[in-house]
């Protein structure tokens, strides 16, 4: 990749990055007096959040900021990772909505890699032919799973697992070491909590390894036989590229999810003094789409009355 092509897209990047939330923004919002005040913080803020239509309102800047990506990037398929997962969940929105006689339309998100269209008919149809090649054989798989085993969970193991592993390819075929870094985290990070969570569920060795995806820098038989204790998941884990992970690990996932994030956060500070490649372009999705996520909790958090000291550790790379 000509590195070069990317300097339009960081100069944009650049003039949009004055407008993220800052520490002093987010303490506003933690502490606000309620779901209003957050609203009108961020829409102080550029947002433009529609009090009546809240998440949807979310959904449009994700897709409004992925937009201005597109419009200024040489090349987004290059950094398509950042969007696949939004692929692979409206799969399983879609199976789900569609084995249920519910409306598809309804439960999609965005932004994504392809028409969602071609999803709503795929999966009312049996067919899969025109859907992208990274999902196809995934979304086939997952039909022909839920429509003989009618188990969401069965399915869900599939989708998740290919969808790891299609961003973890999507990012190994970019010139950005940061966007890889990012994926292995996110890899290791779902490999540590299915794990846990299938010993906790009393499931077999079989069925974990089964759920697990092929992530570098770490052997899935031996995370399985060091998950069940943490100080002896904590050894080994101190023993892969994922090191910094050694202690965080806890009965927490919400703790440990949040670290995860905070620590991709903190790497995307690195690529500020990068003018020509595409980091910042990444860096700035993963910051914003981060805000996006940390709103949505602020706003429910006020809906349903908590204090701010929970909503606080509910907040992800605020104090980056």
């Amino acid at each position: 990749m000509n590195k070069t092509r990317y300097t339009y897209a960081v100069a944009r990047i650049r003039a949009n990055e004055t407008k993220l939330l800052s520490s002093s923004d987010y303490d506003m919002l933690i502490n606000a007096g309620g779901k209003d005040t957050v609203i009108r913080i961020l829409n102080e803020k550029g947002w433009n959040i529609n009090s009546k239509n809240i998440f949807k309102s979310l959904e449009d800047e994700a897709a409004e900021t992925w937009n201005l990506i597109a419009e200024s990037a040489p090349d987004t398929s290059l950094i398509e990772a950042l969007i696949t997962e939004n692929d692979f969940y409206n799969l399983k929105a879609a199976l789900k909505a569609n084995f249920s006689d519910l409306d598809i339309e309804k439960y999609y998100v965005t932004p994504c890699t392809f028409d969602t269209s071609l999803l709503t008919y795929a999966v009312t149809h049996n067919d899969f032919g025109n859907l992208p090649q990274h999902i196809r054989g995934t979304a086939e798989t997952a039909y022909d799973s839920y429509a003989e085993n009618s188990s969401g969970q069965d399915t869900e193991i599939i989708i998740d697992k290919a969808c790891i592993e299609t961003c973890l390819d999507f990012a190994d075929k970019a010139d950005s070491e940061l966007l890889k870094t990012i994926m292995l985290i996110r890899c290791a990070q779902a490999n540590i909590k299915i794990a846990k969570r299938c010993i906790l569920c009393g499931k077999t060795k079989e069925f974990t390894l089964n759920a697990l995806c092929s992530c570098p820098g770490i052997d899935n038989n031996e995370l399985f036989d060091a998950v069940t204790d943490n100080e002896k998941l904590s050894q080994y884990i101190s023993e892969t590229p994922f090191s910094f992970m050694k202690d965080a690990l806890s009965d927490s996932f919400t703790d440990f999810e949040n670290f995860c994030y905070d620590y991709i956060i903190s790497l995307t500070k690195q690529s500020k003094w990068d003018i020509d490649g595409p980091d910042p372009v990444i860096s700035y999705w993963i910051v914003k789409s981060n805000e996006i996520r940390n709103a949505r909790v602020i706003i429910s958090a006020k809906e349903n009355g908590l204090p701010s000291d929970e909503i606080r550790k509910r907040v992800r790379g605020a104090n980056v």
